[in-house]
């Protein structure tokens, strides 16, 4: 930046603009030769490279960079259902909450029935955990 707060532009160099236009052909993007005029243009102003280039911009929305991310997202898509289903075949552990709390005691999710007139939740607790170790409707599971 100079004194007077004008920023130097960069040198005429063709060079980066041949490695864009390079570029873009592999992705299989064709610039007309007006397009090319303006990323020569845009380049001697300093907009074409660096994060925010507009070589960034044109090279992410190409037809091979479109495909990527719809493969990386298919790709995740199915990792999660696998990982999905991989946890919904795993066996009920012993931390499954098999009961719900209530005002006055707690449900068990295993019979069906509603036990109340506890007056302390963790007694209800306690109690619910001691129940689902013998209830009728799960001893199977725990």
């Amino acid at each position: 930046m100079t004194a007077s707060g004008l920023h130097h532009l960069p040198t005429d160099d063709p060079a980066p603009v041949r490695m864009v236009l390079e570029t873009l052909a592999r992705l299989g993007v064709t610039p007309t030769e007006g397009q090319k005029r303006t990323l020569a243009v845009a380049h001697s102003y300093g907009w074409l490279l660096g994060e925010d280039g507009i070589a960034k911009i044109l090279a992410d929305g190409s037809p091979a960079a479109r495909a990527a991310r719809s493969r990386r997202r298919l790709r995740e898509a199915g990792l999660a259902e696998a990982e999905r289903r991989h946890h919904a075949s795993l066996p009920r552990s012993q931390d499954t909450r098999l009961w719900s709390p209530t005002e006055d005691g707690f449900t068990c999710h295993l019979c069906d029935l509603d036990f109340g007139r506890y007056v302390d939740p963790a007694q209800a607790a306690s109690a619910a955990v001691d129940h689902t170790k013998t209830c009728e409707g799960g001893a199977s599971d725990v």
